[in-house]
C-alpha cells in the first residue's frame, strides 16, 4: 500500500529516528510499503521518516539488478575513502537538487526485515544513497550538507515549499530535473 510522502519543512523529517525493537509483521508490512510509495514517485532510496514513521528503516532500490534492492534496519554507517560531488534530489522536497560532496565508499552494519544482522560496504551511488538515507534518519536533509552560498539560491524554492506547508497544501512539483531521488 502506498503511504503519503511527508515533505519539507515538516517536523518529523527534523527529528532522530528511533532504532526497530520489533522484528514482525508491521515492519515487513511498513518496508513493502516504503517500496511501493518510493517506486510510485520514481525514487532509489527513501527512509521511513519521509512517511511519518520514526523509525531506523530504510531502503534503497538502484534498478540495476536484483542485487541492488536493499532494506537496512538500525543502519550503523562508517565512512571512508575519497569525496566525490554528485546530484542528489529528494522524495521530501521534490523538485530541487544540488551537487552534494559525500565520501564515495561506506561500510553499513544493519539488520533485515526478519532481525538477522548483515554488514556490507558499498560505493558509488549505492554508498551516496546509503549516506542520504541515514542522514534522514538524523534528520538532515541533502540542503543542510550544501554551503550557505549554495542553499542561498534555492531559498525561494525552499520558501514555497514552508508556505504550502504552513497552509496545509501539498507542495507544487517544481519542475527542475532530478538526476536520482533520493
Amino acid at each position: 500500500m502506498t503511504r503519503e510522502i511527508c515533505f519539507y519543512p515538516n517536523p518529523i523529517l527534523r527529528r532522530k529516528s528511533q532504532e526497530v525493537k520489533t522484528f514482525d509483521r508491521h515492519l515487513r508490512q511498513l518496508v513493502e510499503d516504503m517500496f511501493e510509495t518510493m517506486e510510485l514517485e520514481g525514487g532509489v532510496g527513501f527512509a521511513a521518516p519521509q512517511i511519518g514513521i520514526s523509525e531506523r528503516v530504510l531502503v534503497i532500490d538502484l534498478k540495476a539488478g536484483p542485487q541492488t534492492r536493499l532494506v537496512v534496519i538500525n543502519p550503523q554507517l562508517e565512512m571512508s575513502g575519497r569525496s566525490s560531488k554528485g546530484t542528489e534530489g529528494c522524495l521530501s522536497i521534490p523538485g530541487i537538487s544540488a551537487a552534494v560532496t559525500r565520501p564515495s565508499h561506506v561500510r553499513v552494519e544493519g539488520f533485515d526485515v526478519k532481525g538477522k544482522s548483515f554488514e556490507l560496504e558499498a560505493d558509488g551511488l549505492m554508498a551516496r544513497a546509503l549516506q542520504h538515507e541515514v542522514d534522514h534518519l538524523d534528520g538532515i536533509f541533502f540542503i543542510d550538507r550544501l554551503s550557505s552560498v549554495e542553499r542561498s539560491l534555492m531559498a525561494g524554492k525552499l520558501r514555497r515549499f514552508e508556505k504550502d506547508f504552513a497552509s496545509g497544501q501539498k507542495p507544487q512539483r517544481i519542475l527542475e530535473k532530478t538526476e536520482s531521488l533520493l
